[in-house]
This record gives structure tokens, C-alpha cells and sequence, in this order.
């Protein structure tokens, strides 16, 4: 008769004293594999009881122990490494300490992404489970690694042990080991950040390479109306930006430089109607004609930034491209961190 795992450990208590003093028959003893039930497979699974063996007075023996397949526990998202731990402990009404034999018995487990391990479950409390990427353990099977080992050993009749999973837990033993994972991905948090903040520089200067492109294309052209409108399209580009040429360009902005783009600047902004533009003559001036004598050093400097800009800004879709890259990466590992803080809350108390 087959026997449900749903009545647990108890009603294998039960099966085994209602065989009396005779040895119950092949047929009580469970030869089919067991599949976790959902309710169990975040708990317990009983491994040797005695309805998994014959009762011979005053001993268990003739033991089977069915594989236990398709287990699964809780499935977390995770920011740390982790893994399972299998501990042994006694059921109901039956202890493990009289579960001692000298046979070697052991089990084998199988899981995703990792090599099996060996559970020599008689002799040892635990085993720790961890995968090769130390993620997420999905699916574990075991099964008894020498099932005519089992066979001849034999056990008191009080034996019992039970499986308890602590499934994919952090794989962390101390304050300090946490606080090491903290630091790492506050890191690269630190990276990313660097990264984006590298990404939005590269756009400012794709932004500035454009306005003083169009600025030295107009430096000699008659202010028009049609070309006062575009001058004061790269002014307002120029303005905005101006005040971060210097920390985008660092060393390379000299004093004269920072004079002349201020002189720049605020030509562009005095630009407000064409009858500013008319000369002597009655023709119109250009942006050098403003500019007067510090024309050629001012143009000089916008030719000079210019080329650094050409050689900073790259190809305009990569830029937008990359700082949205950027953008999602420091998302993602402030996501990480903050996923890693909440995992690892038990080791500080007092926050961290």
C-alpha cells in the first residue's frame, strides 16, 4: 500500500506500530518517488522512518529510502550570494541518536548549476548547498547514492530523521562578511555613478561642439535676420553650457580662455535687433565686427574648444545611447544595493 506524504512523519509512527511484532510487507514500504508537496518543500521531508523499513524485532531493518525528487524552495531575487543549508533533526515520536549504524549510508544531491554533493546524513548535523554562481538553488533532487548499503543496515526501532531545508538563505556567517558585500556594491554604485555622470559630460560637449560650430560658421557673416535668429539659438546653447567649460575641460582653459568665452558670451547676449548691426556705411555687421579688436583671440578660443569638443563628443546616437546605458547601470546597482541592505538587515540591528 502506498502511502501519501501528506500524513508526514506522525502517521509513519502510526504505519510502523500497527504492524505489530511481525515484519510489515514489501508492499508498505515505499518504492515510488516522492514529490514534495508545496507545503513541505519550504519545511521538512522525512528521510528514514519506519515505514521505510521492515520491522525485525527489536530493529528496523531492510531500510529503502525512494528519491525524493523535484524540490523547491523559496525563490528570492537576490543582490548577495547564497546558498542552502540541509540539516537533519528528529521527528515526532522518534530520535535520530538511535539512528546510529555502521554502515557508511549516504545521499546524493543534484541541483541546478552546481556538481553533486555527498550527505553522509548518519554522521553528519548539515550539508551547505551552493551553486556555481552562488544564485538561487530552483530545483534539488536526492536520491540514496548506495541503495544496497541501506539495505543491510539496520536501526532501533525509535529511529527517525527528518530533512529540515533552509533554503537559499545569504551565505554569510558575520557583521563583518556582510559588511564586505555592502562595500563592494556600494563601490560599484560609486562606478556607475562615475560613468553616467562621464556620459552626461560626453553629451554637454556634443551640445557646445555644436553651438561653437555654428558660431565660427557665422563669425564673418552679416547678421541678418535669418542669421541673427540662428545666432541667438547657438547664444542661448552657449550661455547654458558655458559655466561648465571649465569643468569639462579642466587644464586645458586657460585664463585668456575663460576671458575670451566670458566676452563671447556676453556679446551673444547683447544680441537683440538688427539695428545694432549696421555700420557706417549702411551695411551690417558680423559677430567679428561686435567683437571688435578681441575678434581674433575670441575666435581663436572658440576654434580651440571647438576641437576639443569634436574630439570628446564622439558620434551624437552613441552619446544619447551610452548616458541611457549609463542611465539603467546605476539604476540597476542602486537597485542591488538596496535589495543587499534589506537581505542582510539580521547583521545590523542598528542599521547600517
Amino acid at each position: 500500500m502506498h502511502k501519501q506524504r501528506m500524513f508526514g512523519v506522525a502517521t509513519a509512527f502510526v504505519a510502523a506500530t500497527s504492524c505489530g511484532l511481525a515484519a510489515c510487507s514489501d508492499a508498505s514500504r515505499l518504492s515510488d518517488e516522492r514529490v514534495a508537496s508545496v507545503e513541505q518543500r519550504q519545511q521538512l521531508e522525512p528521510l528514514l522512518a519506519p515505514q521505510f523499513c521492515k520491522i525485525q524485532v527489536p530493529r528496523l531493518a531492510q531500510c529503502a529510502l525512494p528519491p525524493i525528487v523535484g524540490l523547491s524552495g523559496p525563490t528570492p531575487e537576490t543582490a548577495v550570494p547564497l546558498r542552502t543549508i540541509i540539516e537533519t533533526v528528529s521527528p515526532f515520536g522518534l530520535d535520530k541518536a538511535n539512528c546510529s549504524t555502521g554502515v557508511p549510508m549516504e545521499l546524493t544531491l543534484a541541483a541546478d548549476n552546481m556538481d553533486n554533493a555527498l550527505f553522509r546524513f548518519i554522521r553528519d548535523e548539515a550539508v551547505i548547498l551552493r551553486r556555481r554562481d552562488r544564485g538561487i538553488i530552483q530545483r534539488l533532487d536526492i536520491r540514496d547514492s548506495a541503495p544496497q548499503l541501506t539495505d543491510r543496515a539496520n536501526f532501533q526501532q525509535g529511529c527517525g530523521i527528518t530533512l529540515r531545508f533552509r533554503w537559499n538563505e545569504p551565505d554569510v556567517n558575520s557583521r563583518e562578511e556582510a559588511q564586505e558585500i555592502l562595500d563592494r556594491l556600494q563601490a560599484d554604485v560609486d562606478d556607475k555613478r562615475r560613468a553616467y555622470e562621464n556620459a552626461e559630460d560626453v553629451t554637454a560637449y556634443e551640445s557646445l561642439f555644436s553651438a561653437y560650430e555654428g558660431v565660427l560658421q557665422s563669425f564673418y557673416t552679416d547678421l541678418t535676420a535669418g542669421g541673427l535668429q540662428e545666432m541667438r539659438a547657438n547664444a542661448d546653447a552657449i550661455v547654458n553650457t558655458a559655466f561648465r567649460v571649465e569643468e569639462l575641460c579642466g587644464s586645458d582653459i586657460s585664463a585668456e580662455d575663460r576671458s575670451n568665452l566670458m566676452t563671447l558670451v556676453f556679446a551673444l547676449g547683447n544680441i537683440q535687433g538688427s539695428t545694432q548691426f549696421t555700420l557706417p556705411d549702411g551695411g551690417t555687421k558680423s559677430l567679428a565686427d561686435v567683437l571688435a579688436e578681441r575678434a581674433p583671440t575670441v575666435r581663436a578660443t572658440v576654434e580651440r574648444l571647438r576641437a576639443k569638443m569634436r574630439s570628446s563628443a564622439g558620434d551624437g546616437g552613441a552619446n544619447a545611447d551610452t548616458l541611457r546605458r549609463a542611465a539603467e547601470a546605476l539604476t540597476a546597482a542602486e537597485s542591488r544595493l538596496s535589495r543587499a541592505r534589506a537581505q542582510l538587515a539580521s547583521f545590523f540591528p542598528g542599521g547600517t
